[in-house]
């Protein structure tokens, strides 16, 4: 959360502006059973859920 509240706060200068940052994060806990690739996919479907959630959030799978 202290890292999306970070990025959110930061402001992004460009040529057409100041532009606000915002991240979905998608996090799962392993536990001990996983393998990387069903860690990783378990993330992503968090991911997914944070952004059908109305993004700028975090989700756990």
């Amino acid at each position: 959360e202290r890292i999306r509240e970070k990025i959110a706060h930061h402001k992004m200068v460009t040529r057409s502006g100041e532009v606000s940052i915002t991240v979905s994060i998608g996090i799962t806990i392993g536990t001990g059973d996983e393998t990387i690739d069903e860690m990783i996919a378990k993330a992503d479907i968090a991911l997914y859920k944070a952004k059908e959630n109305g993004r700028n959030q975090l989700a756990f799978f």
